[in-house]
């Protein structure tokens, strides 16, 4: 009866591991060399650094790739969500359909398609900007080209600065450890 006990605590510990709080996107691309060049690819075309996505992924969704708002019941009566933004990058339906036209396939809870999507939106609207910064980024990635514009912001100052401190974190990281993910994908494609 007890021989049981440790497969058992064995496989908790395996399906405890893959937590969301605990992805690290560079271990995801390390294991993934060919997600790790397609990202790579986006970032150089689109002049983003990887870990601005990373980080606008992080705050969206915490990773979690089937992300939603929560549905409401009240009195055993559904109430619709306030948003139907959905997967890794919380994207609302009318931007996604508008991103299909560029990428038909693509899926919002696929990482890769969420990753492309967040390099797009901003890539778009790169034209708004009033400095390239990472706060810029995801003030209009988060509240939308037209309250970014007219300045009626919904996300506070102290959300846009914990995701900046996420983009310093991940970019220390990223910039750390691009030598060995290079090296990674080069013995792979060998």
């Amino acid at each position: 009866m007890h021989a049981y006990r440790v497969p058992i605590l064995a496989l908790a510990a395996i399906c405890t591991m893959k937590g969301q709080d605990n992805f690290n996107p560079f271990n995801y691309y390390y294991h993934n060399p060919p997600i790790y060049r397609a990202h790579q690819v986006l970032a150089k075309r689109t002049q983003l650094h990887p870990a601005e996505a990373f980080a606008i992924i992080k705050h969206e969704s915490n990773f979690r790739a089937h992300a939603s708002y929560r549905r409401h019941w009240l009195y055993d009566i559904f109430v619709k969500p306030k948003s139907s933004a959905y997967g890794y990058a919380q994207a609302i339906d009318a931007s996604w359909h508008e991103y299909q036209k560029v990428n038909p396939s693509a899926k919002r809870s696929h990482y890769l398609d969420s990753i492309g999507f967040i390099h797009w939106y901003i890539h778009k609207h790169r034209s708004l900007f009033r400095n390239h910064s990472m706060t810029e980024h995801y003030k209009l990635y988060h509240d939308g080209p037209k309250n970014y514009q007219e300045q009626n912001l919904l996300v506070s100052e102290q959300v846009v600065r914990r995701v900046e401190q996420t983009y310093q974190q991940y970019k220390k990281e990223f910039d750390n450890r691009i030598t060995s993910l290079d090296w990674r994908v080069e013995w792979h494609e060998f």
